[in-house]
């Protein structure tokens, strides 16, 4: 048996308005190009790209992991 974590064992919804937060987007505008991204099935860091073009997701993670802003599971995501 296979799971896929991102939205069947944990909510997403915090950690991607998180991202929205960092790279300066309304939660709602990230939300949809992600599920247009998604819909169209395509690699979800390509959103990125939309709002940022050349936007490099590992270097992001750690600015945001030294800025105490990093990615990280919390008891209300599951």
């Amino acid at each position: 048996m296979v799971f896929d974590v991102g939205e069947t064992l944990l909510d997403d919804s915090r950690e991607w308005g998180a991202w929205a937060d960092w790279i300066g987007v309304s939660r709602h505008t990230f939300s949809t190009v992600l599920g247009a991204v998604t819909a169209a099935g395509r690699d979800n860091a390509e959103t990125f790209q939309y709002f940022r073009p050349g936007f490099d997701v590992s270097e992001e993670r750690q600015l945001r992991e030294n800025a105490g802003l990093g990615e990280r599971i919390e008891e209300s995501d599951l």
